[in-house]
């Protein structure tokens, strides 16, 4: 298996979570939510590290990715992987699907 950034840089305390339980999952529930939400920000980190260093869009991942999680899902994993410094967010902006400008994110190396 390839190896990623978040791979050199597993979680340390005051990492911001993969999964937020606004649900209030408890128990195995909670525990299948944060695996399946850790394993998008790898999914998603690969995603730039793939079609890096042109970066792209959080709605342009979500789509070349194919996944039937939620825009917001992917969101969350851009963020918490920018927060970690495994991704750059940068000021280059494209239009959405909904028409709106977004801004680029880009793997740093």
């Amino acid at each position: 298996m390839r190896q990623t950034a978040l791979d050199l840089h597993p979680p340390i305390p005051g990492d911001p979570p993969p999964f937020y339980n606004t649900q209030r999952l408890v128990g195995e529930a909670k525990a299948r939510a944060t695996q399946r939400a850790s394993g998008q920000e790898l999914a998603v980190l690969r995603a730039y590290e793939d079609i890096w260093p042109a970066g792209a869009t959080p709605s342009t991942i979500h789509e070349r990715m194919k996944t039937a999680a939620p825009l917001t899902s992917i969101r969350r994993a851009v963020s918490n992987l920018t927060k970690r410094g495994l991704l750059r967010k940068t000021r280059r902006q494209r239009i959405g699907p909904f028409g709106a400008l977004e801004h680029v994110w880009e793997a740093k190396r």
